[in-house]
This record gives C-alpha cells, sequence and structure tokens, in this order.
C-alpha cells in the first residue's frame, strides 16, 4: 500500500515492532520522509512525529536507539532463559522429539518439561535407530516404516526420507535414552 501511494502512514505500537535495528529504522523513515509517509507510534501516544525536522530527527534517533536497547534487552532474557532452563534440565517447550511425549513435571508446578517415552512411537524410534545402525538407506527406512503403518507425530502424516534424516539426527544430537528422559540430566535433551 505504501509503494502504491494508497497509504499516507504508518501507525505502530513502537519502533521495536517495526524495525530490525537503529540503521535499518533510520533509512526507511528517511525515504518515507521523502515520499510524505507520516509514522504515527502508539507507545508515544498516537503521536506523529515530524522526523523531517532536525528536533524531529534527534527526538526520532533517540526514539530508535531506546528500541534497540529494548530489542537486546528482549533478546538478552530470552537467551537467559533457554541457558537456565537447558542448565536446569527443563524443557522450554515445543513439540516433542518423535518417540517422547512431554509430560508435566511436579516439581515444576505441572509444567510440560519432561520428555517421557511414548508407549506407541518408542518402539519404532529403536526400529529406526537399529536400521540406520545396520546401514539401512533413508529413503528405504521410509518406505519399511510406511509399509509397517508405523505411526507419524502428524496424524494421517506420510513417511518421507527427511523426516527420517531429522528423527536420526535428533536421536544422534541429543543421545535421548530410555533409562534417563529427564531434559539435561544426561538423557534426553
Amino acid at each position: 500500500l505504501l509503494n502504491d501511494g494508497i497509504a499516507s502512514a504508518v501507525i505502530v505500537t513502537g519502533l521495536d515492532r517495526l524495525f530490525g535495528d537503529e540503521v535499518d529504522t533510520l533509512t526507511v523513515t528517511r525515504a518515507w520522509d521523502t515520499r510524505g509517509i507520516g509514522l504515527h507510534m502508539l507507545d508515544m501516544g498516537g503521536i506523529a512525529l515530524d522526523t523531517s525536522s532536525p528536533m524531529g530527527r534527534l527526538f526520532f534517533s533517540i526514539g530508535a536507539a531506546f528500541a534497540a536497547f529494548r530489542r537486546a534487552q528482549i533478546q538478552e532474557k530470552v537467551k537467559a532463559a533457554f541457558q537456565h532452563l537447558k542448565a536446569t534440565g527443563q524443557r522450554g517447550g515445543g513439540v516433542a522429539p518423535y518417540g517422547y511425549d512431554l509430560a508435566p513435571d511436579p516439581a515444576r508446578h505441572g509444567k510440560l518439561v519432561s520428555l517421557v517415552p511414548n508407549p506407541v512411537e518408542f518402539p519404532w524410534l529403536q526400529k529406526i535407530r537399529e536400521w540406520r545402525t545396520s546401514g539401512r538407506s533413508l529413503p528405504d527406512i521410509a518406505a519399511q516404516l510406511t509399509r509397517d503403518e508405523a505411526p507419524t507425530k502428524k496424524p494421517g502424516g506420510k513417511w518421507h526420507p527427511a523426516t527420517v534424516s531429522r528423527i536420526d539426527k535428533l536421536d544422534q544430537t541429543h543421545a535421548y535414552g530410555v533409562e534417563n528422559t529427564r531434559i539435561g540430566s544426561g538423557g534426553a535433551r
């Protein structure tokens, strides 16, 4: 809409939600200024900031620096949270790998942070391990799983060599094990 000249303004909750970094912020908004496109920021009361004037550009540049600072703080907090989860043997979420389910951990107030073997998928995971160890190819394993009607994570899903490869790589990378499936404690990660 901006490129077609249909819209004459951009309304955004905050600069940190619109641009990737300070350089991008300043470059894009300067181009908008030359085309007469206004920017309204809701976190500043929805006011339009005249970035074509020196004073407006100064305030906007300071706002862009604070937005970059805020983005960096958020990234730092997220990274620290994931490091903490990994260090304390917890799972941050996502989908359980093939052969496992996420289970509530009473010590973590019922949050889904532990992996437990899925009784239907786990035997198939063991077969995939055996077949890969014996040298069977990914297409051959996928075809065998399809013939044997092995369950997939998605109901009605089909087995493809790429799927078997992902399962195999995750299994090798994280060394999922039956004896200890608590994440980060020497078993699954």
